[in-house]
């Protein structure tokens, strides 16, 4: 049963729920489950002399790759850029309005991938300076 499974697995590329399904099928029960196939892959049970250990092994063979999954609470934080001053950081004169000179930006998005509008505003005068961008950065 293991021989046919390792050749399920390795030389047909099944994954293991595809492999305990069709067992089921043809023998009419559970004759193992996904879970205890993937236990013995990570376990390192259809590692063979024709897989590189660098290779991580039949790992490789999976789906993913032998990736990681994310836990349910995950952020993904590659490519983001932190915001470090928030608005509640303003200084007092430009909450006043007091001093010309204070700008606040801002994008106005266009269609996806498309160009945007970059827009600055004084908080005293209200004075607006646009200009369109050229290519928008891609949302992350």
């Amino acid at each position: 049963m293991l021989r046919k499974i390792k050749h399920l697995f390795l030389d047909c590329q099944w994954s293991p729920e595809e492999i305990s399904q069709r067992l089921r099928f043809e023998t009419g029960k559970t004759i193992i489950s996904f879970s205890t196939i993937y236990r013995g892959i990570y376990a390192g049970l259809f590692n063979g002399s024709d897989l590189s250990r660098g290779n991580r092994s039949a790992i490789r063979k999976l789906r993913h790759r032998g990736k990681a999954c994310h836990s349910k609470n995950y952020v993904e934080k590659r490519g983001k850029i932190s915001i470090i001053n928030t608005i509640h950081e303003r200084p007092e004169v430009s909450n006043k309005r007091t001093e010309l000179v204070h700008f606040e930006a801002d994008t106005v998005a266009g269609k996806t991938r498309q160009s945007c509008l970059v827009t600055l505003v004084d908080r005293k005068s209200r004075f607006l300076i646009t200009s369109k961008a050229t290519k928008k950065a891609q949302d992350r």
